[in-house]
Parts: structure tokens; C-alpha cells; sequence
């Protein structure tokens, strides 16, 4: 959903939001990114772990998609000219990666029924290709759902 929000703010199409409202995606991740620079704030961005409100949960070959999503996402922000993502931030008009100081793995975890081994999926896939990355900054990668070794919030070295 993430890639809606990018490129022409007249192509982006909008969605109904999970609260029931709508949501145009005039204000997507670029200018999200904008704002957190304009104010000298540090970006948070949080990543669907695959848990509904209602209490189920993605199984763990249905929460692959939304990993390799979310992988993408940051490739994007922080992938150089000569990756896809960063190519595609370039054309956007965003030649330089933006600063990411933090990615969250899960949202909300303690009104939920959470399965530990989806939130682990991703926070292990995702932790593991930032470590790889050669970007020059690394985010702190944190999950705020239990994982099948923490039962709590623990931020990742």
C-alpha cells in the first residue's frame, strides 16, 4: 500500500482507511519524510506484522507478500540510485535516501491474540537484510509484538 502513496499526487488513487474513513494518500511516505525533516523530527516507520484487530493472524506463508513488501518499501527510502527502490525515489523526484532512525515490526500488539512466530518471521527477515544492506545508515529495528524467544517490546541491536 505503501507504493500508492508516492509519485503524482493526482495518480494516487486513495483507499478506505481500517477505521472506516477515507484516506487520499495526498500525504504519502515522500512527504512524510519531508515533514520529519522540515522539523527536525526522526522518522518511525512501522511495518504490518500480519495481526488483524480482531485477534487472527496471517499464517507464516501468507505474511511472505507483506514481508517482501515491506522490504521493498525499504529499499525505497533508503536504497541508492543504483537499486530498484532508490531508482524509483530518484524518478520521484528524491535523489538522495532519507533518513530512517527507526522501523517498527507490528503496531497495537497488546489488544491482540498474537501468534509469535509471524512477528518473528518478520522481524527476523527484515533485521537480517538491513544488517546485509550497504547503505550507509542503518534504522534500529524494533518489534513491539511478542516473538517466539521475547515474550515483550525489545529493540534489536
Amino acid at each position: 500500500m505503501w507504493n500508492e502513496t508516492i509519485g503524482p499526487l493526482i495518480e494516487r488513487p486513495g483507499r478506505l482507511g481500517t477505521w472506516g474513513y477515507y484516506n487520499t494518500d495526498g500525504v504519502g511516505l515522500n512527504e512524510v519524510f519531508e515533514w520529519c525533516q522540515d522539523l527536525d523530527m526522526s522518522m518511525l516507520l512501522t511495518i504490518w506484522a500480519g495481526h488483524y484487530l480482531d485477534g487472527t493472524s496471517l499464517t507464516e506463508a501468507e505474511i511472505q507478500p507483506y514481508i517482501q513488501d515491506a522490504l521493498d518499501e525499504l529499499e525505497y527510502i533508503l536504497g541508492d540510485q543504483t537499486t530498484a527502490g532508490g531508482k524509483r525515489r530518484t524518478s520521484d523526484g528524491y535523489p538522495d535516501p532519507w533518513v530512517l532512525e527507526y522501523v517498527e515490526i507490528g503496531n497495537e500488539g497488546k489488544f491482540l491474540n498474537i501468534q509469535p512466530h509471524i512477528t518473528t518471521q518478520a522481524d527476523d527477515t527484515i533485521k537480517t537484510t538491513l544488517e546485509t544492506d550497504p547503505a550507509p545508515t542503518k534504522p534500529t529495528v524494533f518489534a513491539t509484538l511478542p516473538t517466539q524467544s521475547k515474550p515483550h517490546t525489545r529493540l534489536l541491536p
